[in-house]
């Protein structure tokens, strides 16, 4: 067995080793393995081992693209994912935007158009909440959430994720985003009041 070394002070190959060492004496599906490189990431985020943040995340990420095809779990994982990244203080400004974009790129190729739109909008926030803001790839992201959410056949949830989305406009005018104009937030409002009427 592994001996039970407190993980705050074993050094970054005990560490490795202990990983790699449970990923081989269990036997979960890949999405626990996702889970546990994800939970590596956020338990190394306050140590020295700046560098095993991105291994870890970058092994989640192989992980979500080579095994994971169950669509409930691939929209569970890339929302543990991307609050993982954002959570995780990439320091290295190259190897963060690696990780974000392909956060925003496989929530966009989520099979349901809902889970498509709730992973965007929490992908924004890698783009806006951190020291290498995007506001292009922001709006990009919401008027493509806004799009999927036009798609969605059924009238209640499209108006919840209109709602998810207009939350996240909201969120962003306060903090400062200059492309999220008051015109576009009503345009918005008017759409969510245009739909709540139809389905009466």
């Amino acid at each position: 067995p592994i001996p039970c070394v407190p993980w705050q002070s074993q050094t970054s190959g005990q560490y490795q080793r202990r990983v790699h060492g449970v990923e081989l004496r269990e036997n979960s599906a890949s999405r626990g393995y996702s889970d546990l490189y994800s939970g590596s990431a956020r338990n190394v985020v306050s140590l020295v081992w700046k560098h095993l943040r991105y291994e870890f995340l970058t092994s989640a990420l192989v992980l979500y693209e080579e095994e994971i095809s169950d669509s409930v779990s691939q929209s569970d994982t890339i929302l543990l994912l991307a609050a993982t990244v954002q959570r995780c203080n990439i320091e290295d400004e190259e190897n963060f935007d690696a990780l974000r974009t392909k956060c925003a790129q496989h929530s966009s190729k989520l099979l349901k158009k809902s889970s498509q739109v709730k992973a965007m909008c929490a992908c924004t926030h890698l783009f806006w909440d951190t020291k290498w803001r995007d506001e292009e790839i922001v709006l990009k992201i919401l008027q493509r959430a806004c799009r999927y959410s036009g798609q969605t056949m059924d009238d209640a949830e499209k108006i919840h994720l209109f709602i998810d989305i207009l939350n996240k406009y909201l969120y962003l005018n306060q903090e400062g985003m200059e492309k999220i104009t008051p015109e576009l937030i009503q345009k918005l409002l008017d759409v969510i009041k245009e739909d709540l009427k139809d389905a009466r």
